[in-house]
């Protein structure tokens, strides 16, 4: 049985990491060029 807490904190890092990602300047180029060679 999983518990609402664990639940909270699992949903937290995932927001924290997409935060981190679209913070960091060289994720969002790696994105900007990977959406350009599509």
């Amino acid at each position: 049985m999983v518990s609402s807490l664990e639940v909270a904190l699992v949903v937290f890092g995932f927001v924290l990491a997409a935060f981190l990602g679209m913070a960091s300047p060289q994720v969002s180029d790696a994105k900007c060029r990977s959406a350009q060679n599509l």
